[in-house]
């Protein structure tokens, strides 16, 4: 039942992302001195987008190996966006 809330939270969570970064690309991409295009940020807001809505099927159904891979999946995105944006800085 925790994994289920938690799942849930992750997952609304990845949808808060997506949405913050579609909205303040411009902000994002202003306030740093290299020009960063914005296929990079919408490219990265759809897949947070997808993730946070892959995470309600699976807070819903509770399969143990399918939150530990959601999470591996999560993490992986978010880190992948974390490196690729650190390389655009």
């Amino acid at each position: 039942m925790h994994i289920q809330v938690l799942i849930f939270a992750a997952a609304l969570l990845a949808i808060f992302v997506s949405f913050y970064i579609r909205k303040s690309f411009p902000q994002l991409a202003k306030a740093f001195s290299k020009e960063i295009p914005n296929d990079f940020f919408q490219s990265f807001s759809r897949l947070f987008l997808v993730v946070g809505i892959i995470g309600f099927p699976v807070a819903i159904f509770d399969q143990f190996y399918f939150s530990l891979l959601y999470i591996l999946l999560l993490m992986v995105v978010s880190a992948i966006f974390g490196l690729a944006f650190a390389k655009k800085i």
